[in-house]
Order: structure tokens, then C-alpha cells, then sequence
């Protein structure tokens, strides 16, 4: 399969990868839509953000929405062709946390496209990659002609729904009238 790379700053290429294996719970998935997120940009103009760098060629991307192209043997409930997004965390299931279902605060965390780890975790602008079936998102049972692009903001979305009014909101005075009142918007990482 083909990927976008990161080889160094300014350095981005398409390389072929070997296809990940396909293990009992997890799903193969289409890339059909990728957003890019500002970490991306980072990686691809600095090779890193803060102290955290680039060690090897690393897979870009994680807001990324697809099409199941193949399912695990013990998966239940999705199906080859099936479109989904994508959550691009993936807990360990085995801290205190998510064995308590709080999966967002796991110890031991992966997300899809960091440096931060070695060997570092490659990201979802390929032409396929391996989730683990929990990371898959259907939380409004996507219709067949539902856009690709709607799905790959869904991340964001379901942050935004469950930070309630806090995300990103400011409040400012309106020009025309002096009121104030707040603007809200949804921004990536």
C-alpha cells in the first residue's frame, strides 16, 4: 500500500508499506478522507513540535474517515463496505482507567501519527490501515450517500459535544451594538 511519510522536516514522501496484519478484533479500513491536523504540519515543517521529534519515517495523519474493507474474525456489528470514521486513540484496555471504561484517561495511550513513542505510531494517510474495532465511530448509523468529509470532522464533533460550551468559546463585544456575546468554533489538536 501507499503512504505519506515524514522523513525529516521538509522531507515528505509517498512510500510503500507493507500492509499491517489483520488481528481478531480489529477492522482493515479504506482511507477515504484525511484532515490535517496542525501536529502534521509540525511534523512535516519542524520534524517535531516542542521536544518531541521525528527518530524515523513515520505515517502522517489521524482525523481520518473510511470504508471497511475487512473484518476481524471476532468483530460484531460493522461489515465490509461499511463507512465509518475514525477515533484516533487507541487506549491500551488493560489500565485502571479502562477497565473502567474512561478510556480517555488510559496510561498508556497510542495515538495515530505521534512521535511520541519508539518505534513511533504510524499515522492513517495510507491507502489502508488496521483500528482496533472500538476506535470505529457509526454514532449516527452513516447513510450510504452521508459525505466522507463530515466523517472525518466527527473526532472534533463528538469533543465539542461532550465538552459542552467550553470548547473554544469567546466572548467578545459585537461591533454593530456593544453586546456581548459568544462565538464558538472547533478546531483540531
Amino acid at each position: 500500500m501507499k503512504a505519506i511519510v515524514c522523513h525529516a522536516p521538509k522531507d515528505l514522501r509517498i512510500d510503500e508499506m507493507p500492509d499491517a496484519p489483520l488481528e481478531a478484533k480489529q477492522l482493515r479500513v479504506r482511507v477515504a478522507f484525511g484532515g490535517i491536523c496542525g501536529s502534521d504540519l509540525h511534523y512535516f515543517q519542524h520534524g517535531g513540535f516542542g521536544t518531541i521529534r521525528i527518530q524515523h519515517p513515520m505515517v502522517l495523519g489521524h482525523e481520518v474517515s473510511g470504508v471497511v474493507s475487512a473484518v476481524g474474525a471476532d468483530v460484531e456489528g460493522f461489515t465490509k463496505g461499511q463507512k465509518i470514521a475514525i477515533s484516533p486513540s487507541r487506549p491500551c484496555g488493560l489500565c485502571m482507567y479502562c477497565q473502567k471504561r474512561q478510556h480517555n484517561h488510559c496510561l498508556d495511550m497510542r495515538f495515530y501519527g505521534s512521535a511520541m513513542r519508539m518505534p513511533h505510531v504510524h499515522g492513517a494517510f495510507a491507502d489502508e490501515f488496521v483500528i482496533d474495532q472500538a476506535q470505529a465511530r457509526t454514532r449516527h448509523r452513516l447513510r450510504p450517500d452521508w459525505c466522507f468529509t463530515d466523517c472525518g470532522f466527527a473526532p472534533r464533533r463528538r469533543s465539542a459535544n461532550r465538552g459542552g460550551g467550553f470548547i473554544c468559546k469567546r466572548f467578545k463585544n459585537c461591533p454593530r451594538n456593544g453586546r456581548r456575546h459568544h462565538t464558538q468554533s472547533l478546531a483540531g489538536c
